[in-house]
């Protein structure tokens, strides 16, 4: 193990994986400055142990806290407070520090690091455990902190939408602490303002009448053809309110309709493409007259949030690019909040590499879980709104698509420097990330080009060294194809050369990140992903292997040089692409 997992200096670093309760429930930043700026006490090695935020309140049930000892009962203990059995013993470091992160975390991810406006952070118009008689269930501080915070929040409501959907997931799918998640989502919902309620409602309801759309497609007998029929035809149906709904990965975007001509994707799932109209924000997303007062006070808490922002590396949130339209992946029957990891380990990954100059052109795509079961996906496009296309849909070379899109004639390959330099440097990121978190199940269906030269990968389900085709033949460390090696010149070529250099730098510098990067996977340990249902240690034993710890700078260069020739010559991959291409064929 690489020194302590929940050492100060892994959340004092740029700790971009939002945790709520033990759970990955959003992304953003969550460094020793967000706390100071926000008026709360520097977490110190010392605080941790420290019973602040974790006043006894609302019980859990002995039989489920004698069950959910350790991190899954620690997690819960962070919104519920701890059970009369756990008070009696101090919490440890590991336990406060993840009471401390999800705190930070959740607010910074969904709020600060994103731009939303907050108020003053006084409880809504509503009282803040408002309950019937006035008494409703005990909150630890932490539970009311976040609840406070999301309904003092401004349009577009972001906060308080993820907060919702973070806690609606969590109580269907955690069956050891549903019960308590199910209580503080009550407790949350009868606290929100009448306006903000009202939307939370409208689009929850929303979103559940889309999926159910693409679920009975998904049921209906027949083949692809006969599914998307059907989809399209209960999209017809679908009763929409005109005044529109934020879309729920994106709430600055307000979606008033949807095209019935949507697609289904020819897998397992049967997952839909499904484009909804856009419009400017209504009247719905104006939050009532305040005084001068707080907006002064709202105005000064905005610009601290910038200047933390900027500092910690990220964005705000995206103002809609889309024009007049919007594309999702609608998908039932699969967990995305295991897509939801690796996104957002993406996105932790990213600024540590920019720090030192390395820009890789990765691509992040939004990812948010409705249900334990279901889920929204955002499509992969250019800047320019122009589509991804899957590398197996084709139908020339990765050159030649890079030729047709980004033409230069006075280039020795007739392709824009610009493009191809795009298309190198994401190649090797990816290499590098997918190799380091296990990525499998990468056939070309799961890689992406892009027009302006980037190429991505998608479609997470299989991480931390699993791959459904592994007990056929053992996978590549990564997928490079001859198509790939080719549209940089061949081996020989200067360009390949730097794909290499670019890729051994980038596994350099994110080891010098393991600490970091470990610490936040194994904060997901109880989070109910899939791939960590079974034995986790073992799977993140095999993520900290494949950082090297044990070479020098030199030695790792020549690991993964290897690792690169080894990728272009596995005997395996054609075989591994004709187990893929039988299975689409069979749907």
């Amino acid at each position: 193990m690489i020194g302590s997992p929940y050492s100060p200096q892994s959340f004092t670093t740029c700790a971009t994986c939002c945790v709520f309760a033990g759970e990955i429930i959003a992304l953003g930043t969550a460094c020793i400055g967000w706390y100071e700026f926000q008026g709360l006490p520097r977490f110190t090695q010392e605080s941790w142990s420290t019973t602040t935020w974790f006043a006894p309140t609302m019980r859990v049930k002995a039989s489920k806290a004698e069950a959910g000892r350790g991190t899954g009962l620690a997690a819960a203990e962070v919104l519920s407070g701890p059970s009369s059995e756990a008070k009696a013993t101090a919490p440890t470091a590991a336990t406060a520090a993840v009471a401390a992160v999800a705190a930070a975390a959740a607010v910074a991810a969904a709020a600060g690091s994103r731009g939303v406006g907050q108020g003053d952070g006084q409880a809504g118009p509503r009282s803040l455990l408002a309950a019937e008689g006035g008494q409703g269930p005990d909150l630890s501080p932490l539970a009311q902190f976040l609840i406070r915070r999301s309904c003092s929040c401004e349009p577009p409501y972001a906060l308080a939408i993820f907060l919702h959907w973070f806690l609606v997931v969590e109580a269907q799918s955690d069956e050891l602490f549903g019960e308590m998640y199910t209580e503080v989502l009550e407790a949350y919902m009868s606290t929100l303002p009448d306006h903000v309620h009202s939307v939370i409602t409208r689009q929850h309801k929303f979103a559940e009448a889309i999926s159910q759309c693409q679920l009975n497609a998904y049921n209906t007998k027949g083949n692809r053809d006969v599914k998307q029929k059907t989809m399209s035809r209960e999209l017809e149906q679908l009763a929409i309110d005109k005044s529109g709904y934020p879309l729920p990965l994106n709430p600055s975007i307000v979606v008033n309709g949807v095209d019935p001509k949507c697609k289904i994707f020819q897998s397992a799932l049967y997952p839909a493409a499904v484009k909804f109209w856009t419009a400017a924000p209504e009247t719905f997303l104006t939050s009532p007259r305040r005084s001068s007062l707080e907006k002064i006070r709202s105005q000064e808490l905005q610009k601290r949030h910038d200047k933390a922002g900027k500092l910690l590396g990220e964005d705000k949130l995206p103002p809609p690019e889309t024009k007049g339209s919007v594309k999702l992946m609608i998908k039932n029957g699969d967990d995305v909040r295991q897509d939801q990891l690796i996104v957002q380990l993406i996105k932790v990954m990213d600024p540590c590499l920019k720090r030192v100059g390395l820009d890789l052109k990765l691509t992040v795509y939004g990812v948010l879980a409705t249900s334990d079961k279901s889920g929204l996906l955002e499509f992969v496009t250019a800047k320019d709104g122009s589509p991804s296309t899957a590398i197996e849909l084709m139908d020339m070379s990765i050159a030649d698509y890079l030729r047709k899109f980004k033409p230069d004639e006075s280039t020795e390959s007739g392709i824009k420097r610009e493009a191809m330099d795009a298309f190198t440097k994401s190649m090797a990121g990816y290499a590098v990330i997918t190799y380091l978190l296990g990525v499998g199940d990468r056939h070309l269906g799961n890689l992406m080009m892009l027009p302006d030269g980037r190429m991505c990968h998608i479609d997470f389900g299989y991480i931390f060294g699993d791959d459904p085709k592994k007990k056929f033949v053992n996978p590549p460390p990564f997928r490079i194809t001859k198509s790939m090696v080719d549209a940089m010149g061949g081996q020989k070529a200067e360009q390949f050369q730097e794909f290499c250099r670019i890729s051994m730098e980038a596994y350099k510098e994110l080891r010098r990140n393991a600490a970091l990067i470990m610490s936040l996977l194994r904060l997901m340990k109880d989070a109910g992903i899939e791939a960590l249902t079974v034995n986790p240690e073992a799977k993140f034993q095999t993520v900290e292997d494949r950082f090297r710890l044990d070479l020098n700078d030199e030695e790792a260069e020549q690991f993964f040089m290897g690792l690169i020739l080894e990728s272009m010559s596995h005997v395996g991959i054609q075989v591994l692409e004709g187990f893929h291409n039988l299975a689409r064929i069979l749907r």
